[in-house]
């Protein structure tokens, strides 16, 4: 699938915390793919599926660059999920008659499976896969019929191994990533995200008050 094996953080960006330099991701095909990918305009008038992802991964990189405290690891890992969260797109995106639009379905699990294919030879972490496959879910958890079910339906979804603080550290970078996708978007729906977003923290913070999330960043 992929054009060699991934070695080095350097085949997909020069890194200390410096923005990723797309011109490096030419050689991967599916990134590249994403050129020309329309997407819902209802949602995204900033362009087509790779100008997106360009957005978010700017938008990450910029929060990154104000964190108090970091290191390499989690750098590279939350950039790479920002590169990576939309790239099924690209195999997902249909054309609508009835509305007009295009839409792409499932197109996080998507991701996450393209994602794995790099994964395997980086981290081997299915933390970040899980970042990728579930970005979506933080904006719709106020709208399901119990959210405070369906946050713990959605930890326990992503890796029964949890220990002690672990929760509160991936639904932090889960809500990380999609601050920088809305970020990302250009529309007008004034949909409010942000605060959506900051109630999804306050309701985990309920369910788990011992693994608390003192903020999104």
């Amino acid at each position: 699938m992929w054009d060699g094996r991934v070695d080095s953080m350097n085949d997909f960006f020069t890194y200390e915390i410096q923005p990723v330099d797309f011109r490096r991701l030419r050689k991967f095909k599916e990134i590249e793919a994403l050129r020309g990918i329309q997407q819902n305009t209802e949602w995204h008038q900033e362009g087509d599926a790779y100008e997106h992802t360009k957005l978010v991964v700017n938008c990450m990189y910029n929060h990154l660059k104000q964190l108090k405290k970091h290191n390499a690891w989690y750098e590279e890992t939350m950039l790479l999920v920002a590169i990576f969260h939309d790239v099924g797109k690209a195999v997902t995106t249909k054309y609508d008659h009835k509305d007009g639009l295009y839409h792409c379905p499932n197109h996080a699990e998507k991701s996450a499976e393209i994602f794995k294919e790099y994964n395997k030879y980086l981290t081997g972490s299915r933390y970040a896969e899980d970042l990728v496959r579930y970005h979506m879910q933080p904006m719709y958890i106020l709208t399901s019929k119990d959210p405070k079910k369906a946050i713990v339906n959605l930890i326990d979804k992503c890796a029964p191994w949890w220990k002690v603080g672990d929760k509160g550290v991936f639904m932090r970078d889960l809500l990380r990533l999609k601050w920088c996708d809305q970020e990302g978007q250009i529309n007008d729906k004034g949909d409010k995200w942000k605060e959506i977003l900051e109630k999804v923290k306050d309701l985990f913070n309920e369910i788990y008050p011992n693994e608390k999330i003192n903020s999104i960043w």
